[in-house]
């Protein structure tokens, strides 16, 4: 700090960190139509002011009387910083527009913006200003080790059994990197060390992208030297950095996957990956090279700091102030492509079943554990820029969840999961195998490619949000009736994923249906006559050699197409009835792409009546099809067609739809 007052945030003046006991944390929002005070209800309105509620606009002149009168702390403390903000901001606007945000209480005054927060839980600052903690100039900053410790302590102490312990022991062998309790790296040997079953070991994980480039791994061939040591020049900046972070934690083991699974050994591959779950989720905490690409970028970066931060109490010359600071709006994007690890398709189930994640972002840290979700910066999103919460796939949250919320948690996690980038194609289920064992435990019924055999009817109304962006993989790895025989290689979005577009409608009639105590209003046009599933290994939620599901139904011809206008595959069936059934085809992959799982325009495919939905609250029918291209002696999906019907308008019934079509009834359908 200056003689002024006056420092960069990275001159940290306090590392205490409040406890937040909000676990829902919304995006920031800024109203658009702000309401006017006038001067008598200036000091009222201000010391309501919701969290990310509706903004307040007040004259200046009018916040300054309220100021003047000396009664109201809050407006005196929101009018001097008002006067101290540098360019004299303030003489530029006549009226300033107030909102109040995890991060601090934001005033804004044109194109200016500044907040107010207060560092310390001090009984005379008003409750209404946000305690919080200034952001380090670097990640491996002592400041940063002190806000994760912080964090850390606060969930042990305050979230009880929800996160669990930071000591478990696991009933199988594993290896864990015993990194001592030295303070630099030539002061602790590093070994590869066996934890025998049922031994209590306290330790951390690593999540990260191992990058195109091969990195240092343990191998048959050194196996034995990585027990005796482990050199520290020959690790990669991330397993370094990781490892100091870990003593520097006060934690002794570490487990990183590429040393602590034995690399090219296909026996310990398969021993180990089926407790990879187990692993995460009894660690301490998981270190997250989030912003990293590969294991040589390192965890830590430096931070997105505030250009300007003044202490009020310094600049106004009022002891009353101490521990109120001003400082620059700083707004920090928490989106997938800044932190490339959230990306990887082995990462989801590291972030969802790991109790505590420490992410090293880009600008700053993030926390997430199984209750609580923050960030340095303190406005961590839960939209589109994140992913869904680790909070709703806690098992005690999922124990005490219905049925139908337990299938959308799923759903929710094959979205996120489905936006994810593979190293090698076939690792689709093997890399999710751990957080399906878990849910597996909520749901009890059998596993079936992806899908549960209690939802399979819904599960199977899959759809990708974007065709053109998904292809079929390069070798088999899914039956096509299962979201995960398509991929998103070509995808240029995170956003394009596997969507459930149906099933809030299908959840809406269903609840008002049991309201009512009316029967379901789905009704199932096709039989169930079996479900084959083939394991390729031992593992009954790991990669699969073959499946094939048999179906028994009204099978309706009909011919692939081009859409209008487009260059988009449609389906073509005569008696239709375009004008009087709205209906969309949902493609599960681009058709029309050159290859051998090209769909060619005017090809012979067969719809399968699948599942008609009732929804006569909103006056609405929906029938849902299956659609098929023949191969062989069996059929393959290539996409969901959907038909939509007003209840109000004079029309066929729904088996009546087709009449004019080449229809086969009671179909036996095989759909591998």
């Amino acid at each position: 700090m200056d003689q002024n007052g006056f420092f960069a945030e990275g001159a940290r003046q306090s590392s205490k960190k409040p406890h937040q006991d909000s676990t829902s944390v919304e995006p920031y929002s800024f109203t658009p139509s702000p309401t006017l005070f006038s001067a008598e209800d200036v000091c009222k309105s201000l010391q309501a002011i919701a969290l990310e509620g509706p903004s307040l606009i007040f004259s200046i002149q009018h916040l300054k009387t309220s100021a003047m009168k000396k009664s109201c702390t809050l407006c005196s403390i929101t009018y001097d910083a008002l006067l101290f903000w540098p360019e004299g901001a303030y003489l530029f606007s006549d009226l300033c527009i107030v909102s109040l945000h995890r991060s601090g209480l934001e005033v804004k005054l044109g194109e200016k913006r500044f907040e107010i927060c207060a560092l310390e839980k001090i009984s005379r600052i008003p409750k209404t200003i946000p305690r919080v903690c200034l952001m380090s100039d670097h990640t491996k900053s002592e400041e940063s080790l002190q806000t994760a410790n912080e964090w850390m302590i606060d969930c042990i102490t305050n979230h009880g059994s929800l996160c669990g312990q930071t000591t478990r022991s696991i009933e199988v062998t594993y290896r864990v990197l015993d990194v001592g309790l030295g303070t630099s790296e030539m002061d602790t040997q590093i070994t590869l060390k066996d934890i025998p079953p049922g031994v209590s070991c306290m330790y951390t994980c690593l999540s990260h992208c191992w990058g195109e480039r091969p990195h240092f791994q343990t191998t048959r061939a050194n196996l034995d030297n990585h027990r005796k040591s482990i050199p520290w020049k020959s690790l990669p900046k991330t397993f370094q950095e990781a490892i100091d972070f870990t003593r520097r934690l006060q934690f002794r083991y570490l487990w990183i996957d590429s040393l602590c699974i034995i690399q090219g050994d296909a026996d310990d591959w398969n021993e180990q990956s089926t407790i990879m779950g187990t692993i995460y989720r009894n660690a301490a905490v998981t270190l997250a090279a989030s912003a990293s690409l590969g294991s040589r970028e390192g965890l830590f970066r430096p931070t997105k700091t505030r250009k300007l931060c003044f202490g009020l109490e310094s600049v106004c010359n009022q002891p009353n102030y101490k521990g109120i600071f001003v400082r620059e709006k700083l707004k920090l994007l928490h989106t997938q492509l800044d932190h490339p690890l959230t990306t990887r398709g082995w990462v989801l189930q590291e972030r969802l079943l790991s109790p505590r994640v420490l992410h090293f972002g880009k600008h700053e840290m993030m926390w997430e554990c199984m209750t609580h979700s923050t960030c340095s910066c303190t406005e961590l999103p839960r939209d589109t820029f994140w992913l869904q919460p680790k909070q709703k796939y806690q098992k005690f949250i999922l124990d005490q969840a219905s049925h139908s919320q337990t299938a959308k948690a799923w759903r929710d996690m094959v979205t996120d999961y489905s936006r994810m980038r593979f190293s090698y194609e076939s690792d689709i289920f093997p890399a999710i195998s751990g957080a399906v064992k878990v849910m597996e435990k909520t749901i009890q019924s059998r596993y079936l490619a992806g899908l549960w055999e209690s939802t399979l009817t819904q599960d199977m109304l899959w759809t990708t949000n974007e065709p053109v962006s998904f292809c079929r993989p390069y070798v088999w790895r899914a039956p096509t009736w299962s979201w995960a025989s398509v991929s998103n290689r070509e995808a240029k979005s995170v956003l394009d994923a596997i969507k459930y577009r149906f099933q809030g409608t299908i959840d809406k009639m269903s609840e008002k249906a049991r309201d009512h105590d009316h029967g379901s209003p789905l009704v199932l046009r096709t039989k169930l006559l079996s479900v084959d599933v083939s394991l390729a290994g031992p593992d009954s939620t790991g990669a699969l050699k073959g499946s094939h599901i048999i179906l028994q139904g009204q099978l309706i011809f009909g011919t692939t197409t081009e859409e209008s206008e487009s260059e988009i595959c449609d389906i073509n069936i005569p008696g239709r009835f375009r004008n009087l059934y709205p209906s969309h085809f949902y493609a599960d992959y681009d058709l029309l792409a050159d290859g051998e799982h090209q769909v060619s325009l005017k090809t012979r495919i067969a719809c399968l009546k699948f599942l008609y939905l009732n929804a006569a609250s909103w006056n609405q029918h929906y029938l849902f099809l299956l659609v098929l291209r023949q191969v062989d002696d069996a059929w393959e999906r290539i996409g969901l067609l959907v038909y939509q019907q007003r209840q109000d308008l004079p029309q066929p019934a729904v088996d009546d739809w087709f009449k004019d079509a080449e229809v086969i009834n009671d179909a036996i359908v095989k759909i591998i």
